[in-house]
């Protein structure tokens, strides 16, 4: 599927007039053109942003499928962002900007980082946000009514997590 997700995005904008609110009866949108080829609403609505929004600003009309990932990486990252940056300045979601409207030069960046195999530049701020929750959680739980099969299991992958950033920071260490 993913060699015609950009095709179908590509049509879609051929023919399809977006529109972000009001009435549409006297127009053919995305939802239209997505019930007529039986696709998801929402997933076409992605394929057609990750197109629009990053592809064509990244100059890339026939991309092979290890770019279509990446620029789904790319979108889903610039989502993210704007959703959190959004949330700290308590933007009402009414106001939020578009992903259309982040500059070319931007998404380009962030898509070479990507290509280029930099790790996601949110994902360790994922991590760590996830492994502060788990830890408070696992800190409330009663660990004598756990399955100590399952507690043994979560230890060995916290040990093994843990021998490698201790490996990457004694490595890092030694050649400073």
């Amino acid at each position: 599927m993913e060699a015609y997700q950009h095709k179908i995005a590509e049509m879609a904008l051929a023919v399809c007039q977006i529109r972000h609110g009001g009435p549409s009866d006297k127009y053919y949108t995305l939802s239209d053109f997505a019930d007529d080829i039986k696709v998801n609403r929402k997933t076409l609505s992605n394929w057609v942003a990750v197109y629009r929004d990053v592809l064509l600003k990244c100059d890339i009309k026939k991309p092979t499928p290890d770019q279509w990932k990446t620029a789904s990486k790319v979108e889903k990252t610039l989502k993210t962002q704007r959703t959190v940056d959004n949330a700290k300045s308590g933007t009402p979601r009414s106001l939020k900007p578009y992903r259309k409207d982040i500059p070319k030069e931007q998404i380009k960046t962030l898509f070479n980082e990507i290509e280029s195999n930099i790790s996601d530049p949110y994902l360790i701020d994922r991590i760590f946000s996830s492994v502060r929750y788990n830890k408070g959680k696992l800190e409330g739980i009663d660990l004598s009514k756990c399955d100590e099969k399952k507690l043994i299991h979560i230890m060995m992958m916290l040990d093994q997590a843990s021998d490698y950033i201790n490996d990457y920071l004694t490595t890092k260490e030694e050649s400073a």
